[in-house]
């Protein structure tokens, strides 16, 4: 189950190794912009 409570509707919430793979995990947060495929 994908539960983030403090995110936005339409937010994603990625893993640590997905997230570093597109930013720092220091950042925390970044915008960006998905569709559905």
């Amino acid at each position: 189950v994908d539960t983030c409570p403090p995110c936005s509707s339409g937010s994603v919430d990625l893993s640590p190794a997905a997230f570093s793979a597109i930013s720092d995990l220091d950042i925390g947060r970044i915008k960006i912009n998905w569709v559905y495929v």
